[in-house]
């Protein structure tokens, strides 16, 4: 059965912190150790803020792995914005690696992305020594997915044959330095052209397949697609590539384990409308087929988050201050609106645990009135459900641009 296949060949959740094969471009695993007392398992939610717009914030939050609810932040300064992403990678759960990407750099410079080493007990981020990390060739990045040793970043990027959409491709060191030995980076994932229109790839991993949205320009695109070498990182297109899109071009795109990738559309003003295309992921060529029904209308789009189960679909809607929720049907991916939540949206949010978390701009009395906060919900494994969680929303200093979370284990 399809679906029971998909489930053997991959199982990345990507919410962003993602643990897989163990590959050549950096260390291996310790041996177990024999007679020691249990690991102590942590979880933490990252949340890049804006103070200002010369300045950015990484805020730390504990995560109660009972209740979901957050603890007080540790925090540090972060990369000069603008800001697109952030990600949690590294070699295993032990060591993990947050990873923040600029939107595009200052005149003269190349884009960037910053490393940052995470203590596993605490959560606390100290910059890796050789961050930042160029990226030459890319004028802008946007969304990354890491794979155990290895890390890919979308961007626009500028080739001797013109500028196109590309995947850039990193080697993860030990100490969570990237490098970028991997041959034939960046990897082109749209035709290309002679000027910069629309926004860099956003990434969907399923190994042993990377998927990237493209943008050819404001009306037009698809979602380039490839095969990845567990040895070298190196990512050959597959045939078919790019697979084509119903409605406008493509934004963020998501994995669901059940075997399906999502992808965000939307049609160009002044009747701008919005849309959830669904594909099913083909176990042995990585071929993308629509599922029925697809595109699903949608109202504006704040964000895109899957459960861990992959059964449901979260989204936003800015104007009506509302989380939008889809069940997945795991034979054939279809998507069916559920009840959602109220929420005072401001931004995109992600699915960890059992949880949903939501930069928001509260109006409650636990935080300060109309200043910015992270609503949180518990979600119902059967139903679906969101419940805010106690305490919730959970102030923070700042605006939050993007988010991401970690579970580490230390000994």
């Amino acid at each position: 059965m399809r679906v029971t296949a998909l489930r053997v060949f991959s199982s990345i959740v990507l919410c962003e912190c993602l643990v897989l094969l163990t590959v050549a471009c950096g260390g291996g695993n310790s041996p177990p150790c024999t007679g020691c007392p249990p690991p102590e398992v942590n979880t933490f939610l990252v949340a890049v803020a804006e103070p200002s717009l010369q300045s950015s914030q990484l805020f730390v939050f504990p995560i109660d792995a009972t209740t979901g609810a957050l603890g007080s932040p540790s925090s540090i300064v972060g990369p000069e914005p603008p800001i697109s992403s952030a990600l949690v990678a590294g070699q295993d759960q032990a060591t993990p690696f947050l990873y923040v990407m600029q939107l595009h750099p200052g005149q003269g410079l190349s884009s960037q992305v910053y490393g940052y080493a995470m203590d596993p007990k605490t959560g606390v981020l100290t910059e890796i020594a050789s961050s930042p990390y160029n990226a030459p060739d890319a004028i802008t990045l946007s969304g990354g997915a890491g794979l155990n040793s290895f890390f890919y970043v979308g961007s626009i990027a500028q080739f001797s044959e013109g500028i196109a959409p590309a995947v850039e491709a990193f080697c993860i060191g030990e100490d969570g330095s990237l490098s970028s030995s991997i041959p034939g980076s960046p990897f082109a994932a749209a035709p290309f052209s002679n000027e910069i229109a629309g926004a860099g790839p956003w990434l969907a991993a399923a190994l042993p397949y990377l998927y990237a949205t493209e943008t050819e320009n404001d009306t037009s695109g698809g979602i380039a697609a490839f095969s990845i070498d567990t040895n070298t990182g190196v990512l050959t297109p597959l045939p078919g590539s790019p697979f084509s899109v119903p409605v406008s071009a493509p934004g963020k795109i998501i994995y669901d384990p059940l075997g399906y990738v999502f992808v965000t559309l939307s049609t160009p003003p002044p009747n701008m409308q919005n849309y959830i295309a669904g594909y099913a992921i083909n176990a042995s060529t990585g071929a993308l087929t629509p599922v029925p029904g697809s595109p699903f209308s949608v109202g504006s789009i704040a964000g895109l988050a899957l459960d861990g189960s992959g059964k449901f679909l979260f989204t936003g809607v800015d104007q009506t201050q509302t989380i939008d929720e889809f069940q997945v049907d795991s034979a054939n991916g279809t998507l069916t609106p559920l009840a959602g939540a109220k929420a005072p949206i401001l931004g995109p949010f992600l699915v960890f645990g059992n949880n949903l978390y939501a930069p928001s701009v509260s109006t409650v009395t636990t935080a300060p009135p109309g200043g910015p906060a992270i609503a949180a919900f518990t979600i119902d494994e059967n139903t679906g459900a969101l419940t805010p969680v106690s305490g919730s929303p959970f102030s923070v200093a700042a605006p939050v641009l993007a988010m991401t979370a970690a579970e580490t284990i230390s000994h």
